[in-house]
């Protein structure tokens, strides 16, 4: 009876919510007031979920020995738990502005997005692509991903790159690929990939690449992986 009790309260609590939030917006929409409910009331339904968990355990087990256990081990896990969620952007943010040494005005590019560090926070980097459009990257999310740092444009060694399809492979499909890879090579630098697929009467589709390397003796390195790359499709194919 009490699991009943339990289930009926818990979706009269999620369908109050719910109803407050649309009422909340509604009102946002007429007042100054809509930054603070957008922003306040995520902690409002947090905080009845919250109460209505410490309910449900005292309902359940309030009249156990061992109550005072449960409840104890429920606030060391939901303490333990805000801090993982606060904390974590935190103490990535110090390892890798340690250790790939980030500053303001550096251009990076990651898994996620690339451009300039235009705000370098505690939680989280602020990077500004070239078309003005800023993105926010919380450090949590660059841990264990790679990092790249496009050198100087006078450092930087040019590279074309021709290859031939047997006509097995989907070349638009290829082109997906070979681009998407060549985004993770720690080698290339400098602006994205150019990749063109080209007609060749005589010798089918022809892929011409081209792409800028830190070292020179990099570009034998990269050829074999997209070579690589181009027979592993038309094995696929």
């Amino acid at each position: 009876m009490n699991l009943l009790y339990l289930a009926l309260t818990g979706l009269l609590l999620f369908f109050a919510l719910q109803l407050g939030a649309r009422f909340l917006h509604a009102l946002a929409r007429k007042s100054a007031l809509k930054p603070v409910v957008i922003k306040l009331f995520p902690l409002v339904e947090l905080g009845a979920w919250l109460a209505y968990a410490f309910w449900a355990v005292w309902v359940l087990f309030g009249s156990m020995r061992y109550y005072d256990l449960v409840v104890g081990a429920m606030a060391g896990l939901l303490l333990f738990a805000i801090a993982w969620f606060v904390f974590r952007d935190f103490f990535s943010g110090m390892m890798l502005k340690s250790e790939y040494k980030l500053e303001k005005g550096q251009v990076i590019r990651t898994p996620l997005a690339g451009g300039q560090i235009v705000y370098l926070g505690k939680r989280f980097l602020e990077l500004e692509g070239e078309n003005g459009e800023k993105i926010r990257i919380p450090f949590s999310r660059l841990v264990n991903q790679w990092l790249s740092f496009p050198a100087d444009a006078g450092k930087s060694f040019s590279y074309r790159l021709s290859v031939g399809l047997s006509g097995r492979e989907d070349p638009v499909a290829l082109k997906v690929i070979i681009g998407r890879e060549m985004m993770g090579m720690p080698w290339i630098i400098g602006p994205p990939p150019q990749i063109k697929i080209l007609k060749s009467p005589e010798d089918g589709p022809v892929l011409d690449i081209r792409y800028d390397l830190l070292k020179e003796e990099h570009a034998l390195i990269v050829e074999e992986k997209i070579r690589r790359i181009v027979r592993e499709h038309a094995g696929d194919a």
